[in-house]
């Protein structure tokens, strides 16, 4: 993700110094502009075996829920599997079985991904962005809000556009065609293009189309989240609110606004619950919890008042006329776990890193980021991590062989023999781990064993694109916009005669992976083998832009605000006092009133302090009622920001679904067509297989 340049932002801040009234400025940190962050997407769901290939193992592993993908990433789904793919750029992809996609490029307006064989579905959310899907037959580029098929098989390639206009381009001989949502769809070989009837898969479209419902579900669930959350994480809200809550934080002598997990068993702490697998050179974190992916590589979390708390990260600096959102101004960015390593003889230990520590990494992914080039350089004091009280402990022969450190965590280790016992390391490497790099099991998500694996054949158009991802590190929408143009316009060929998509598994037993191609038997299946007229295209979800924006601090309008402060933590490192006597208070949801005492009074119950509910596991949580009667606040208690009353979000959004008993008054136009459909005439929507606009309710 590219950073806006040093120029604007000082032609932007010093116009608004020097305007009379200006608005407030919200106060947050501008990283420095040599720094770019990697675009990280996201496994959000996944059903049967989803296998990733490990070049520096020449191997392939299982992939799971809340696994990173990016980079050159290639994966292969068993025959039955599915899996659904977010990328914080607003672009959606789900594959169906027996299909190979790999990552190409991934920034704010790119997302391209080669599709070497099998069932793929793209949505493209991004407002200016682009979408471009590589086959061996020629590629699809989309433009925003558009959605399309894509079956690729052994001989041919069949694209169904499903909303708006996508453009296929033939590589032989650099021709585009055009493809319609509404109209026929396009099927090619190597040689010829014609266009061919309107189908999907059956099921393929009823698990998509469940998808997004679910999706549409989760956009409807109202609370704080989604006004403290940037625009590109916004869709993962509703397992905020499903989690934990907000609490109005004293932290650093100010007040901020944190998220705490209260589904959890006492004694949580991050980077507990789940496990670290290799990729790209660091020790990436794989969560248990359904909150995890969000809070463990966005963001930071911080110790107050006895529980942790998760700070959102924020995207930039921001003009708000209004009520202040005190966030700590945290850089938007993916990390693939920021803590600081510890080891001792057969131990190994990490510690979550504060804000503004510094987190040290093999490849710069972010602000902030110290990247380890020669570890004889490195000098790090474990003193000085600033919550090194909170070091996890545990033996390394479970490092990289359970899936959760709960049970196998060392406990009853004080600060001096951390100290003195233990030394830092910037990365985990051979000085950390006894032959750490001859490991296997560094890159599993899980414990899944893999008994089928993809043919070696496979690995030929892996390596092909790897080399293609290299050449093409600075691709731009422009430029695949514009090459895309240059192609001519092509009309479909009438009369020929090319045969639906066929895909050959290529999962074979692992004694079968390296021998010849005429020695294995490639079960063949027909891609799609219960065609039907597509009925309805959606986008996952899209929601409205939050009425706070989720920038840092800043002054309420007709206040007075004083300069803008960064949090007091020091870049090197070095440990300080924790603020003493951290005061909580919960932010109200709708129809709760606030306490003094950083508690939620429920509706005939006595308000008491804030406590953590029980386990996780267990899925108990303590739930928070309505309050009776509003408190007044204890004298010398600094007063909160008034909060307004949240009016649920519209229903016409694109993936939201309509609440029951909510129906729009029918207009004059649309009663006409229904008596003229009555009539057995039809409009200009009446064409077979034709898209309803996406989120709107049948009618």
């Amino acid at each position: 993700m590219k950073r806006e340049s040093t120029l604007f932002w000082t032609v932007f801040l010093l116009s608004l110094l020097v305007l009379p009234g200006a608005p407030s400025i919200q106060a947050q940190s501008e990283p420095p502009q040599d720094e770019q962050s990697v675009m990280v997407g996201r496994v959000t769901h996944v059903e049967g075996k989803l296998l990733r290939y490990v070049p520096d193992e020449q191997d392939w592993v299982a992939v799971v829920k809340d696994a990173p993908f990016g980079f050159d990433d290639a994966l292969y789904s068993e025959g039955s599997a599915r899996a659904e793919f977010v990328m914080p750029n607003g672009m959606w992809v789900r594959i169906g079985g027996d299909t190979q996609i790999q990552m190409i490029a991934l920034d704010e307006g790119v997302t391209e991904i080669d599709v070497a064989s099998g069932t793929a579905r793209f949505y493209n959310q991004n407002s200016a962005g682009i979408v471009k899907a590589t086959t061996p037959f020629g590629y699809v580029t989309a433009p925003p809000n558009t959605s399309f098929d894509l079956y690729v098989g052994n001989d041919s390639a069949e694209v169904v556009a499903l909303d708006g206009r996508v453009d296929f381009v033939q590589d032989n001989y650099g021709t585009r065609y055009e493809v319609t949502a509404g109209s026929s769809a396009l099927l090619a070989d190597s040689q010829r293009v014609t266009s061919t009837e309107l189908y999907v898969d059956a099921d393929w479209d009823g698990w998509n189309r469940q998808r997004d419902e679910l999706w549409a579900e989760r956009t409807q669930v109202a609370g704080d989240s989604v006004e403290y959350l940037p625009p590109q994480l916004q869709h993962d809200a509703y397992v905020l609110e499903n989690n934990g809550r907000w609490d109005r934080v004293q932290y650093e002598g100010e007040y901020r606004y944190f998220w705490r997990p209260t589904r959890v068993a006492a004694g949580w702490a991050p980077f507990t619950m789940g496990r670290w697998t290799m990729w790209y050179g660091d020790n990436c974190w794989i969560p248990a919890e359904p909150f995890g992916y969000l809070t463990h590589h966005y963001g930071s979390w911080v110790f107050a008042g006895g529980f942790w708390y998760w700070a959102p990260p924020v995207t930039r600096i921001g003009v708000r006329i209004g009520p202040a959102i005190p966030l700590l101004p945290i850089p938007f960015a993916w990390y693939p776990g920021r803590v600081g390593w510890i080891y001792s003889g057969v131990r190994i230990g990490w510690v979550p890193l504060a804000p503004f520590e510094p987190f040290y990494a093999t490849r710069l992914w972010g602000p902030r980021v110290v990247v380890v080039r020669n570890v004889a350089n490195i000098n790090i004091r474990v003193g000085n991590f600033r919550y090194l009280d909170h070091a996890i402990i545990i033996n390394q022969n479970n490092f990289y062989r359970v899936n959760t450190y709960g049970n196998v965590r060392i406990r009853n280790i004080n600060n001096a023999t951390l100290i003195n016992n233990f030394r830092a390391a910037g990365v985990v490497n051979n000085n950390v781990i006894k032959n750490f790099d001859k490991n296997p099991h560094r890159f599993n998500f899980s414990n899944t064993r893999v008994e089928l694996k993809p043919h070696r054949t496979t690995v030929d158009r892996i390596q092909r694109n790897k080399a293609i991802a290299q050449r093409n590190v600075n691709v731009t929408a422009q430029s695949i916009r514009s090459n895309t143009n240059k192609a001519k316009l092509g009309t479909p060929a009438q009369r020929a005669r090319i045969a639906p998509p066929t895909v050959k598994s290529k999962l074979v037993p692992a004694n079968q992976v390296n021998k010849p191609v005429n020695q294995v038997n490639f079960r063949e299946k027909q891609i799609k083998r219960q065609p039907k007229a597509p009925v309805v295209s959606t986008q996952p979800t899209q929601r409205k832009q939050p009425t706070k924006p989720p920038t840092g601090s800043v002054k309420q309008k007709g206040k007075k605000s004083g300069p803008a402060q960064q949090p007091g933590f020091q870049q090197s490192g070095k440990k300080q006092q924790k603020p003493a006597g951290a005061k909580v208070q919960p932010v109200p949801k709708q129809g709760q009133a606030k306490s003094p005492t950083g508690s939620v009074k429920q509706k005939g119950k006595q308000a008491g302090p804030a406590q953590q509910p029980g386990s996780y596991k267990s899925g108990k949580s303590q739930q928070v009622g309505p309050a009776k009667k509003a408190q007044k606040p204890i004298a010398g208690q600094q007063k909160q920001p008034a909060q307004k009353t949240r009016k649920a979000p519209p229903t016409a959004q694109p993936g939201k679904a309509k609440q029951a008993g909510q129906q729009k008054a029918k207009s004059p136009q649309e009663l006409e067509a229904e008596k003229r459909a009555a009539q057995g005439l039809s409009g200009p929507q009446g064409r077979p297989g034709a898209q309803k606009p996406p989120g709107q309710p049948n009618r």
